[in-house]
């Protein structure tokens, strides 16, 4: 294949040409395989003047862990710079933290990768913003989201409200806000008034890194009725977690 190209694009940034090659069945061929190449030709336009494209890389962790942090930055104009780049922290919007970078001289088509990390001690636990600021002669800034966790599993939800029908379903969903595995998750839910009083222990879950799950037992209602006080305690890595609440048992004839 013999491919002529001009001899420039006047529209900057990337584009992209395929060349393909594929393989024609015989004629006496009903059912077989055929083979398909597709090269790929990519060509980069510079920008006129200074220009130049960043990405910002940020994973979630956390509390009294180090954080990668990484910013990459590719000059794509036809022009020399200097850059520099900065990153920060903001809870909200407040600017908790920042990290510097030494500057650095990209050609045209020069790129360079900007890595360190972020010491998470005395973080709280929770939702946070990192900001590039990316200055090359003009400010360029890019943000992402990032979570730094703690070993805390949170009950996000329980039944409030079954039918008086025997054998029912009761459902607690669980949260973890930790960024790594959490085994052997398990609740324990007691259900209670001033003549009554009974409690199950639901089967336990793995959560992952950040993962919602509902943990399920079972409860009687056939001798319930009316309000009961719910109790629930969760365990896990040596931990405990706590929620109450209401559980009303009512007939359905009620239209509870």
């Amino acid at each position: 294949v013999l491919i002529k190209l001009p001899d420039s694009v006047e529209l900057p940034g990337r584009h992209d040409l395929g060349v393909g090659v594929r393989e024609i069945p015989g004629e006496q061929e009903f059912i077989g395989t055929k083979v398909e190449v597709i090269g790929a030709i990519r060509i980069n336009v510079p920008y006129p003047g200074r220009y130049a494209e960043i990405d910002l890389n940020v994973k979630d962790g956390n509390v009294n862990e180090q954080i990668p942090i990484e910013v990459y930055v590719i000059n794509k104009g036809k022009e020399d710079f200097d850059v520099s780049v900065d990153v920060n922290f903001l809870n909200g919007s407040q600017n908790i933290f920042n990290i510097p970078f030494k500057p650095v001289f990209l050609k045209p088509n020069e790129d360079r990768y900007f890595r360190k990390f972020l010491d998470t001690t005395g973080f709280k636990p929770g939702n946070y913003i990192a900001e590039a600021v990316v200055n090359y002669g003009k400010e360029v800034r890019m943000s992402r989201t990032f979570r730094i966790g703690s070993l805390f599993v949170n009950i996000t939800n329980f039944t409030q409200a079954l039918p008086k029908e025997g054998i029912k379903r009761f459902s607690v969903d669980i949260e973890s806000m930790w960024n790594n595995n959490v085994d052997e998750v398990y609740a324990d839910v007691n259900i209670s008034n001033s003549t009554k009083s009974l409690g199950f222990r639901t089967p336990s879950v793995n959560l992952g890194p950040w993962e919602k799950k509902t943990l399920v037992g079972f409860v009687d209602t056939l001798d319930l009725e009316g309000s009961y006080k719910t109790n629930i305690i969760l365990y896990y890595s040596g931990q405990k977690s706590f929620a109450s609440g209401e559980l009303t048992v009512f007939r359905e004839e009620s239209n509870y």
